[in-house]
């Protein structure tokens, strides 16, 4: 038993609006994620930023670079 375009068609244009709210939830859902992963890194380097201006040495900086994964 084979699935016809007609069926296929059909089927899409009963759901269509079901598939466009999960396809704007899955590319929210995306740019949510991104906007995080951008908001987390920017906090960690910023903390990194102050770790290394309160005590500018080779040793601080050292252990900024393998704190903050840089």
């Amino acid at each position: 038993m084979s699935i016809h375009r007609e069926q296929v068609r059909k089927a899409f244009n009963d759901h269509k609006e079901l598939l466009a709210f999960l396809g704007c939830m899955v590319v929210g859902i995306s740019f949510t994620a991104a906007a995080w992963n951008v908001s987390s890194a920017a906090h960690r380097w910023n903390r990194c930023a102050v770790l290394w201006q309160s005590e500018p040495t080779d040793q601080a900086l050292t252990y900024a670079i393998q704190r903050c994964g840089g």
